[in-house]
């Protein structure tokens, strides 16, 4: 099901007609036409396609993909791609939205926000890597952005369960060539202008909003542990030697390391108090530790996002 939405929503932006024309155009004259662009947009989605259709004609990469966490109510989340953008359209699609594509990008969602570059074989399983090879694409770049805000769910969607989800975003492309550094502080200042124009300009035009409902109040302490289930906003795993331009920071208070190692969910705070032998006021402690340190997010039984830190 996930690979057939994402098959659709391939095709409808390969269709898409191209925003941008004209001479290759500097990032920063680019996000200036974003912003004018914006106030005429009637889906969030739009912001994505333009990015991605931006970067193919103005930075010279061949491929790019805009990829989502998406959430239902039952608290399942999964990868969904919302927008691509691509130089050669005889490439099948087949070669870049499959299974062991979204494997990737949904194993990607669990690192450190920031971008990595590397070939396709340290990042991809072989035989995909081989393709990819093959379409002479031999080289990845993922930049993983994270944001509270929330993200509506896909222009076309049908699922009734599918609720608005805190932003998790992978801009994926794919070159013949490492990018040069020009490219990379391109793509990091379009992603995150791209997204920091969104939070500030998409409140003037409210149809990029998300009107899903979310959990936005204060708990008792008493119910919220058995109620609320934290989830990891990244992994610890280490992948600085592949990528310089992230960095690691230390959980320095003990307990929070100990539930931070607990989280894996599904467990409930009162779950997390149980296995790790933790009082209760010793979870909302390392809770709140790893909150502001945005190392969780704080969801409920049903799947909805919890969007402020729920304990007094």
């Amino acid at each position: 099901m996930l690979q057939e939405d994402s098959m659709e929503e391939n095709k409808q932006n390969r269709n898409a007609p191209p925003p941008l024309s004209g001479a290759k155009k500097q990032p920063i004259v680019l996000i200036a036409q974003l912003m004018q662009n914006m106030l005429h947009m009637q889906h969030i989605d739009e912001v994505f396609i333009w990015l991605a259709q931006a970067m193919v004609q103005h930075l010279e990469i061949p491929l790019v993909q805009c990829w989502a966490l998406q959430a239902d109510t039952s608290g399942q989340v999964h990868v969904q791609l919302r927008a691509l953008a691509v130089q050669n359209l005889s490439l099948h699609s087949q070669l870049y939205v499959n299974d062991q594509v979204i494997m990737t990008m949904s194993r990607f969602f669990k690192e450190r926000p920031g971008m990595m570059s590397v070939p396709v074989e340290n990042i991809f399983l072989p035989q995909q890597a081989s393709l990819f090879k093959h379409h002479r694409l031999p080289y990845w770049t993922g930049y993983l952005l994270r944001n509270s805000m929330l993200l509506a769910p896909a222009r076309d969607e049908q699922a009734p369960d599918i609720i608005s989800t805190p932003l998790n975003l992978i801009v994926s492309s794919f070159t013949q060539a490492p990018l040069s550094q020009d490219q990379a502080r391109a793509v990091t200042f379009m992603v995150e202008q791209s997204i920091r124009v969104l939070l500030t300009q998409g409140a003037r035009n409210p149809r990029l909003a998300a009107s899903a409902p979310i959990i936005n109040k204060k708990m008792d302490n008493s119910d919220t542990l058995a109620a609320i289930i934290p989830r990891l906003a990244h992994d610890m795993e280490q992948y600085q030697a592949a990528n310089p331009f992230t960095s690691t920071t230390i959980i320095a208070d003990k307990n929070a390391r100990r539930l931070y190692a607990a989280i894996d969910g599904y467990k409930s705070g009162a779950d997390l108090a149980q296995a790790t032998r933790l009082t209760q006021q010793e979870v909302i402690q390392a809770l709140d530790y790893l909150y502001q340190q945005q190392r969780i997010q704080l969801y409920t039984s049903k799947g909805e996002f919890v969007e402020h830190f729920p304990f007094e």
